[in-house]
């Protein structure tokens, strides 16, 4: 993905889990000439499939905090290189890429509790 296809106000979301399908969203709210800054974005609930398992959609600029830090604006930075794929930004901590969300797709999230 090229640096110039991402603006601030993007939103990519991670899949990812063992035994369940666990969805973040996250929003660009930095741009520089090599990188992004991205913070995690509450998300919405719009179909229940079944007591254990949702359709979900992200709520831009609804921001939330992360349980790795009591700072409010906990972000990532991904640094943007050459071959990454068309619709996706390296992986986060090893468990998936970013992939950029297309508004009003709902994403598929299950989980056993």
């Amino acid at each position: 993905m090229l640096l110039e296809e991402i603006k601030v106000g993007d939103i990519f979301c991670t899949c990812w889990g063992y035994e369940q399908t666990n969805v973040k969203f996250w929003q660009v709210v930095k741009r520089t000439n090599k990188s992004v800054r991205l913070r995690p974005i509450k998300k919405q609930i719009v179909k229940n499939e079944t007591n254990m398992s949702r359709y979900e959609v992200p709520i831009p600029n609804d921001f939330t905090d992360s349980a790795f830090s009591k700072n409010e604006d906990y972000s990532i930075t991904k640094m943007i290189k050459g071959g990454t794929t068309k619709d996706a930004l390296p992986g986060y901590n090893g468990w998936g890429d970013f992939y950029r969300y297309v508004e009003g797709d709902e994403l598929f999230s299950s989980s056993w509790y």
